[in-house]
């Protein structure tokens, strides 16, 4: 990981030397510091920062992270955004702007003169969000990619940053899209980097509590926001086609937090296929929570319609956990690549018949 970080940025910030040639002259490198609109524990993209740093330490620079309101519980890791004290110039350190949703400090960003490098970690398009806070949100963002990019562009103006990074090449398309070109910045694709080892110690994680029965059930996993185009509707029906297709009984876990509407939904759904009693919504959990259900499961199982990474991917990887995704998705087969069996319609039958060929996979260790 050290490695792949150091390749990946560390050659960008040479990438556009007329902007870095001063700094270059007056003194080394000292702190590289991160930006993210929004934080929250367990967040991917939150992880991944905390993740970040802990490297960029390693490596001997100064590294703090800085967020518009961070939560309490983050307060000792993240610092509001106004305390960051880059916008008075300094030459020898670097800001990394995260970015995945517009927000009220568009301006904050362009005022920090210090040399910025944008990380994308893509915007929902619109049209998968169902309430308006998450529209206006997405909508604002991908305005302000438009602006940027036409700054970049314009050669009358200076560029708000050095280089671009993105954590998929899904990802770089979007962008590409929305009229960045690599002639005017250069623009690298770097995974979402990921605490493998925080993942591998929950392996050996005692079963959870909750999962016990006297016949233990077939444990069918998801672990992503409550989002409609997450689909976990359609995780239900391919539940109701399985479920009468197992010997034993069969659960499924959907792990994360979000649109109370949409959880309404799915619960009515449930409800109405009669598997209330095989349906467990377990909102946010803790990492202790989730490495114990990630232990437990027989198959990870995700319909999502878009995802510009899918970090769930990645950890049910590590948790040795069979994996059925929606090749349609987004980024997932880009992340997932070898790593599972990859549909490329989204039949509940088909669905179902896949699912048992999975957990036949996790039974005879085959994965």
């Amino acid at each position: 990981m050290n490695c792949c970080l150091a390749r990946r940025i560390m050659p960008l910030l040479g990438a556009n030397r007329k902007q870095m040639a001063e700094a270059s002259t007056k003194r080394p490198l000292r702190a590289i510091h991160q930006f993210h609109a929004g934080s929250a524990v367990g967040d991917g993209i939150t992880n991944g920062m905390l993740f970040t740093r802990r490297l960029l330490r390693e490596f001997g620079l100064h590294s703090e992270i800085y967020a518009i309101d961070p939560p309490a519980a983050l307060r000792n890791d993240i610092h509001p955004h106004t305390g960051y004290t880059g916008s008075f110039g300094r030459a020898d350190e670097l800001l990394l702007v995260h970015y995945s949703m517009g927000h009220q400090a568009h301006a904050w960003i362009d005022a920090v003169t210090c040399p910025k490098i944008l990380i994308y970690h893509n915007i929902t398009p619109v049209e998968y969000l169902n309430d308006e806070p998450s529209r206006r949100g997405a909508a604002a963002g991908r305005q302000q990619l438009a602006l940027w990019a036409e700054t970049i562009t314009s050669r009358t103006r200076q560029k708000p940053f050095i280089s671009i990074l993105t954590d998929s090449d899904f990802n770089k398309k979007d962008l590409l899209d929305l009229g960045y070109t690599e002639a005017h910045l250069p623009i690298e694709t770097l995974p979402l980097l990921i605490d493998l080892t925080f993942h591998e110690n929950k392996i050996g994680t005692a079963k959870a509590e909750a999962l016990h029965d006297a016949a233990p059930a077939a444990q069918l996993l998801f672990v992503g926001r409550l989002a409609p185009h997450k689909c976990q509707h359609e995780l239900i029906l391919a539940l109701a086609a399985l479920r009468p297709r197992l010997s034993r009984p069969v659960r499924l876990t959907l792990v994360g937090g979000g649109n109370a509407p949409y959880r309404d939904t799915v619960q009515a759904l449930a409800l109405h296929e009669r598997l209330a009693d095989a349906v467990q919504i377990t909102g946010k959990v803790s990492d202790n929570e989730l490495g114990q259900l990630y232990r437990s499961a027989d198959l990870f199982v995700c319909l999502s319609e878009h995802e510009g990474f899918c970090m769930p991917l990645i950890e049910a990887a590590v948790h040795q956990i069979p994996i059925l995704a929606y090749a349609g998705g987004g980024a997932i087969a880009e992340t997932m690549g070898e790593g599972g069996l990859l549909l490329t319609r989204k039949d509940p039958i088909e669905i179902a018949a896949a699912a048992k060929l999975g957990r036949a996979a996790s039974q005879s260790g085959a994965v």
